[in-house]
């Protein structure tokens, strides 16, 4: 939901965003694209959180036309979980009946997950098809999860690659585990202390209390250490299990 969250503030319909997000998935040379959503689901500790953040009242706004105005609110309108479900299935309405479409969709498959369901839209010679794939259907809630299912099926589909865009560091890590399906070893651990010290600017060193040392001696502040890196990896470790278990598209 990363890509809703940070759209420009000039687009200001639903037709404009489905255009700019359609663009973005689309570009360049590969063949497959997967637009990987969170699963809202009721009955969950997720739900009772999202409960808890929705004090401040909701936006209830159903996306339906492409000339409808984006909401003001922007942010506030996309805490509410219906409100993303609509507009995910809003966009996958229009990228699937908008002939306009078919050039960006030439030749590609776009594959977009929505609750527990996933669609694959594609074009040929100027006809948009949308299909549903099973394989890809999932209880998993966290997108985090989903999009391993979804590398899975790109593996099973003969790609050699996948390349996963994500701002969230866990899922870096994840994927390193799941990679490999072993536990976190010293050299795993190395490499994270490395990468850390890295994303602070310490490009010399692997060891993040000497970085914390050398960036505190310029007279700023590392908000991390050793102990709490080490106990960050270990809850990753344990939600690799989780994240191994979304292969299945179940939960634990």
């Amino acid at each position: 939901m990363v890509l809703l969250q940070k759209l420009p503030p000039t687009l200001t319909t639903f037709g404009e965003i489905s255009d700019y997000i359609l663009q973005k998935l689309t570009k360049g040379t590969s063949t497959a694209s997967f637009f990987v959503t969170d699963n809202y689901v009721t009955d969950s500790i997720k739900a009772m959180e999202r409960e808890r953040r929705t004090t401040e009242g909701l936006i209830r706004i159903v996306a339906s036309r492409r000339d409808q105005l984006k909401p003001r609110q922007f942010n506030k309108y996309l805490r509410n979980s219906q409100n993303k479900i609509d507009l995910i299935k809003f966009l996958i309405s229009d990228w699937s009946i908008n002939m306009n479409h078919a050039v960006q969709l030439e030749g590609k498959e776009l594959f977009v997950t929505v609750e527990n369901k996933a669609f694959c839209i594609t074009a040929n010679n100027g006809i948009i098809r949308k299909k549903i794939i099973q394989q890809l259907e999932s209880e998993q809630e966290e997108a985090d999860t989903k999009m391993f299912l979804c590398a899975l099926y790109a593996e099973d589909l003969g790609f050699g690659s996948v390349k996963i865009i994500t701002v969230d560091s866990d899922v870096a890590i994840l994927a390193m585990l799941l990679g490999e399906h072993e536990t976190l070893t010293s050299l795993v651990k190395e490499v994270l202390e490395e990468y850390v010290c890295k994303l602070y600017g310490v490009k010399d060193e692997a060891n993040v209390n000497n970085a914390r040392y050398k960036i505190f001696t310029k007279g700023k502040k590392i908000p991390i250490q050793i102990n709490y890196l080490q106990q960050k990896m270990h809850c990753i470790f344990i939600s690799t299990e989780q994240t191994i278990n979304a292969l299945n598209g179940k939960m634990l």
